[in-house]
């Protein structure tokens, strides 16, 4: 920026200087404090105020505070007269003086790109002054990652908010106050978004009723055998989030609990509804891993186990899920955790068990929205079962999402088993034409295994939002019931 007025230094009553509208007029106390004691000391002001024409503050509003406090002269230099555009971008080059809060740089970015006429998504290789453009952003803002997520937020708050102004501009001051990351607050913008999204476009009431597939929108520790028949087999995985996530689930918000005690006494309810409506001989099947809280494991299958114990259940099995690249951990002071455990209960020694399942297992290819394959060869599950170890890829929830988007809402359900799991627990322990249910169906990954190898299925949620995925994944099977 080039100004050919020459700059002069003068004192005067900080009463008369008129801050920009563009600077900040937020006072740092701290700051402020530290630069009222030097002042003090030197009993003056020695860094001048920047200001144009018309005695328009560009920078300085600490020491323009300072001096109308103490009623002392304050020393300003005249820059002139400067544009509208000029004045931004000098109260913000001046704010580079000091550590910019998120939203002082996504003003800069904002202010820059208008100067250089870089319109949103102009490719900046393509114009005149691109690369100088860029260097400037890359220098003094951030990666476009950054600048992205930011401008998200700030254009989602308000509607995140449910429309409440005043609670999204107190969010975007945590922000500011690094309270809440940017990262962090981006994935809570984006969840709250969805999920307002959903309540517009998904019923209140999801279900799916025909002969091979039921889908109930209920809270299972409430399921009766009217609702279901005597099932034949249980596969599930319980809600255990420690904190960690949020399920969204009911007004309990079971699953969130803090410490596992809670845990288990949150569990105890869907469990007894598992023993009345399974059969005699029926099996049930839980996935259950463990997660790190205040430092520590908390040792939740353990708990459970014993939970289940004092119920009457008895334990046929433990089997070992060996995820490969499992998630990493943030911490480094532990190995990281790269499996979760599968608990055979069943109510008596007299249960259904197919030990030839592995020889009777068929040739046949199943589909599935839970692999990066299109297709899943039923036979590469047995080169995956060794023993008492499971060993699969991590489960993927890219593809039911992509297809709940073309449905026209949101699937957040992130917490799935990939469907190898299922898949063994159906064929070890039920016949074709036994009926399976998942009394935490999520988007029935389960239901997805037990319609392809002919057995009925059953899936229960609280969330209707996971009932309706599940009918998108098995819209086919659905489909194929009601033709």
């Amino acid at each position: 920026m080039v100004n050919n007025t020459l700059c002069t230094r003068q004192y005067i009553d900080a009463t008369l200087i008129k801050p920009s509208k563009y600077l900040n007029t937020d006072i740092d106390e701290e700051y402020y404090q530290i630069l009222r004691e030097n002042v003090r000391q030197h009993n003056k002001v020695l860094e001048p105020v920047y200001v144009t024409n018309g005695l328009v503050a560009v920078s300085g509003m600490h020491r323009i505070h300072l001096c109308k406090e103490l009623n002392i002269p304050l020393p300003i230099e005249n820059i002139g007269e400067v544009s509208p555009e000029q004045e931004e971008l000098l109260v913000l080059s001046h704010d580079l003086k000091r550590p910019l809060k998120h939203s002082e740089r996504y003003r800069l970015y904002e202010a820059i790109r208008r100067h250089h006429n870089i319109t949103p998504g102009k490719r900046t290789d393509l114009v005149a002054n691109g690369k100088e453009y860029k260097a400037i952003v890359d220098k003094v803002v951030g990666n476009d990652k950054y600048i992205s997520r930011y401008k998200f937020i700030t254009e989602n708050a308000v509607a995140a908010f449910n429309g409440d102004e005043a609670k999204a501009a107190k969010y975007l001051k945590e922000i500011d106050a690094e309270t809440v990351s940017v990262c962090g607050a981006e994935k809570y913008i984006r969840a709250q978004v969805k999920k307002i999204v959903n309540k517009k476009v998904i019923p209140e009431k999801v279900e799916v009723i025909t002969d091979w597939v039921k889908l109930l929108h209920k809270d299972s520790r409430l399921l009766t055998i009217e609702e279901t028949g005597l099932v034949d087999a249980i596969v599930t995985s319980p809600h255990y989030g420690f904190g960690r996530i949020d399920y969204d689930n009911d007004e309990e918000n079971v699953g969130c609990e803090k410490d596992v005690v809670s845990f288990t006494d949150a569990m105890n309810p869907f469990f007894k509804t598992c023993w009345n409506i399974l059969k005699d001989d029926g099996s049930l099947w839980v996935v259950i891993g463990d997660c790190v809280r205040d430092g520590q494991y908390q040792n939740a299958p353990e708990h459970f186990l014993l939970m289940m114990l004092s119920m009457g259940w008895l334990v046929n099995d433990k089997i070992i899920w060996n995820k490969i690249a499992p998630q990493p951990t943030s911490e480094f002071n532990r190995t990281i955790c790269s499996y979760e455990y599968i608990y055979h209960f069943t109510k008596s020694r007299d249960f259904v068990y197919n030990r030839n399942w592995i020889n009777e297992i068929p040739d046949e290819t199943i589909t599935t929205l839970g692999h990066t394959e299109t297709t899943y060869h039923l036979r590469s599950l047995v080169d995956k079962v060794k023993n008492s170890i499971i060993t699969t890829n991590k489960s993927s929830t890219a593809a039911i999402k992509k297809k709940c988007e073309d449905h026209g809402f949101y699937c957040t359900h992130n917490a799935t088993y990939p469907i190898d799991i299922p898949l063994y627990c159906i064929l070890a322990s039920t016949v074709p034409g036994d009926t399976v249910l998942d009394i935490c169906t999520g988007t029935s990954v389960t239901g997805e295994a037990a319609v392809q190898v002919g057995r009925k299925f059953i899936g229960c949620d609280i969330n209707n939002q996971y009932i309706q995925a599940s009918k998108v994944r098995l819209e086919k099977y659905i489909n194929e019931q009601t033709d």
